[in-house]
Order: structure tokens, then C-alpha cells, then sequence
């Protein structure tokens, strides 16, 4: 129940965010933050990660739905008991649902994190973006861990 409300809360949080970008910027209006370092824009993305699949909105939010269906039902099977994959679940699942509702409610997803230097400039994203990105660190880290802890018993041994 505690993970479901996590999951709940941090969707809030990235449609919040994205409606206050939505009504107060205009369309790829720049704040500046950190100077030449990050800036809060407002960008459209209908498609995926850096813009590719552009023009298949559609089937991006079709698979975003199935992502989201597959991981609340099995996640006994894909997640551990562990607190690392307590923590990838909750926010795989609340990244892909807050891309999911601007695809379906928008036609595209509102992206407003800027971080670039000097001429090079990492595509915008948002906090939906930053959760399934670090749940898929999460989610990776226990395996890792585990590798290492192998490796360091051979050694003993």
C-alpha cells in the first residue's frame, strides 16, 4: 500500500510541475538557473527518449499503458524483496505513468529540465524522465552487488 501511494505521489509531483510549466512559460521559453550550466524550458516531445519515434505518439502511449499494466501485475515477479527494487518499482512505474497521461491528454510530453555546457546541450526532460531513469539504477544495483560479493568471496577462497 505504501509503495502504490510513493507511486501516486510522485506522479502528482511530475504532473504538477508540468502543469505550472504548461501555464506559466511559453513554448520553448528559457529561465535561466544555473548560468551555462541549466535552464528550466518549456519543450514539447512526442516522442521518446531524445525525440526519437516522433511520429508514433500513439504507439508510445499504447506501450506506455502496457508497461505500466505489466509492471503493477507482475511485480512479484520482476521485482526482488529488496529495497532497491522496492524503490526501481516505484519509480519505474510512476515515470511511466506521468509520460503516459501527457501522451494521452496531450499528444506529446512536457519536458523542462536544461542541463547543458558550453555547446553541448543534453536533450531537455522532466521528472517522469529522472524517475525511470534512476528505477533503472535501482533496479540494476542489487545484480551488481551481487557480482561484486561473488567476485570477493573467490578471492578469500
Amino acid at each position: 500500500m505504501l509503495l502504490n501511494l510513493l507511486i501516486l505521489f510522485v506522479v502528482f509531483s511530475d504532473q504538477l510541475v508540468k502543469f505550472i510549466i504548461n501555464k506559466n512559460l511559453a513554448l520553448h521559453q528559457e529561465i535561466v538557473v544555473i548560468p551555462g550550466f541549466f535552464n528550466i524550458n518549456y519543450v514539447r516531445n512526442t516522442g521518446a527518449a531524445w525525440g526519437i519515434f516522433s511520429s508514433l505518439t500513439w504507439l508510445l502511449g499504447l506501450l506506455s499503458a502496457l508497461a505500466f499494466i505489466a509492471i503493477i501485475i507482475f511485480r512479484h515477479k520482476i521485482f526482488e524483496n529488496n529495497i532497491w527494487h522496492k524503490v526501481a518499482y516505484v519509480l519505474l512505474a510512476a515515470g511511466i505513468a506521468g509520460n503516459m497521461i501527457d501522451r494521452i491528454k496531450n499528444g506529446y510530453v512536457i519536458d523542462f529540465l536544461h542541463f547543458y555546457f558550453q555547446n553541448y546541450h543534453y536533450p531537455s526532460f522532466n521528472i517522469a524522465d529522472s524517475a525511470i531513469c534512476i528505477g533503472v539504477v535501482c533496479y540494476m544495483i542489487p545484480h551488481f552487488l551481487s557480482r561484486y560479493q561473488k567476485k570477493e568471496k573467490a578471492i578469500e577462497d
